[in-house]
C-alpha cells in the first residue's frame, strides 16, 4: 500500500477510477485510439486483484466499460484488434475477473485478499529451491559421477598428457598425399607454417655447425 510510484492497490483502483474519467462522456464515438489497448493492459494484470480487494468499486467501474466504454471503441482498421481483445476479456464479467488470475502470475507471490484482511508473506525462492535439492529448477545438481566421470560419454576424462598430442595426418587437397599436421608448440598449439617454439634451439645449432 506504500507503493512509491503509483499507490499500491489503492492506486491501481485510483488510476482506473481517473482514466474512465479522463474519456469523453457520451456521445462522443469513437472515444481515442488508445481506449481499448491501454483498459486491456491494464485489466489483465490488476483485474483480479481489484476484483477481490475491492469488488464493489471495481464492479462499478467494470459496468460503466462493458455499458458505455465497450460500446463505442474505435472499430476502424487500426482500432479492431485491440476492441475485439477488449470485449474479449469482458464476456466473463466480473466474477470471470474474480475468479481468473492474470496469465503467468504466481498465486502465492500474487496478493489478491480482501482489503484489510492480514496475509502471511510467502517463503523466499531461495528457501523453496533448497527444498527442490538445492536447485530453483528442482533438479538435484548433477555430478560428473553421474555420469561416468565424464558429461559428455561414460569415460573418465584424462587430462595428463592435454598439450602433447602427438602429431596427426592432416587431410590435403583432393588428388594430394596426406602430409603431417603443423608442429604444436609446449601449449599444443598449432604454428601456421609448421614451425614450433621448441623447434628454434635446433636450428640454430645447425647454422653454428
Amino acid at each position: 500500500s506504500d507503493h512509491i510510484l503509483f499507490g499500491g492497490h489503492q492506486g491501481a483502483l485510483d488510476w482506473l477510477g481517473r482514466f474512465l474519467d479522463l474519456l469523453p462522456p457520451a456521445p462522443q464515438d469513437p472515444l481515442p485510439l488508445l481506449t481499448a489497448p491501454v483498459l486491456v493492459a491494464f485489466l489483465t494484470g490488476a483485474g483480479h486483484m481489484l476484483a477481490n480487494k475491492f469488488p464493489d468499486e471495481f464492479k462499478a467501474y467494470l459496468d460503466t466499460i462493458m455499458n458505455d466504454i465497450s460500446t463505442r471503441l474505435d472499430v476502424g482498421t487500426i482500432g479492431q484488434p485491440s476492441a475485439t481483445r477488449l470485449k474479449k476479456i469482458l464476456d466473463t464479467g466480473f466474477e470471470g475477473f474474480r475468479t481468473t488470475m492474470p496469465p503467468g502470475a504466481v498465486g502465492a507471490y500474487y496478493d489478491a485478499s480482501r482489503s484489510g484482511e492480514s496475509v502471511s508473506a510467502p517463503p523466499p525462492l531461495a528457501a523453496a529451491s533448497a527444498g527442490a535439492g538445492g536447485n530453483v529448477f528442482g533438479n538435484s545438481t548433477a555430478t560428473g559421477a553421474q555420469f561416468g566421470g565424464s558429461i559428455f560419454d561414460n569415460t573418465s576424462a584424462d587430462t595428463s598428457n592435454i598439450g602433447f598430442q602427438p602429431q596427426q595426418q592432416q587431410q590435403g587437397f583432393p588428388g594430394s598425399s596426406p602430409g603431417p599436421m603443423p608442429a604444436q608448440t609446449a601449449f599444443g598449439q598449432p604454428q601456421p607454417f609448421g614451425g614450433g617454439m621448441s623447434s628454434a634451439p635446433q636450428q640454430q645449432q645447425q647454422q653454428q655447425q
